[in-house]
């Protein structure tokens, strides 16, 4: 299942919405999105994961990338993942980045959370 982005913009929060599986071959098409909003000035990316099936140590490794370089010079920078599946949340965990990445259980509660 090939990896599909949707990306809408709310109130100046970037939301990418991911579909299908983050595999090797994916994710250079995951970077150029990342890049693309760190380019146009987004500091502030919900990451919308509810048809998320999986995700391998690359993909993981793009998202910890993008945490980095946006909380690199700014505090008021974030990332938050949102609908993120057992499966997933469970490699965030076992991986340590779920003490850099926050998740929320739904697309509200991320932007709630993001604008304050």
């Amino acid at each position: 299942m090939a990896l599909e982005l949707h990306l809408e913009e709310y109130h100046e929060i970037a939301v990418l919405s991911l579909a299908g599986a983050i595999i090797a071959s994916d994710t250079e098409y995951l970077q150029g999105a990342l890049d693309f909003l760190l380019e146009n000035g987004y500091s502030r990316i919900v990451i919308d994961c509810k048809t998320l099936v999986s995700i391998n140590s690359t993909g993981l490794a793009a998202l910890c990338e993008l945490v980095r370089i946006l909380t690199k010079d700014k505090k008021e920078s974030r990332v938050v993942l949102c609908n993120v599946a057992p499966r997933i949340q469970n490699l965030l965990r076992v991986s340590g980045l779920d003490q850099f990445i926050q998740t929320t259980a739904n697309r509200d509660d991320a932007l709630t959370s993001i604008m304050h």
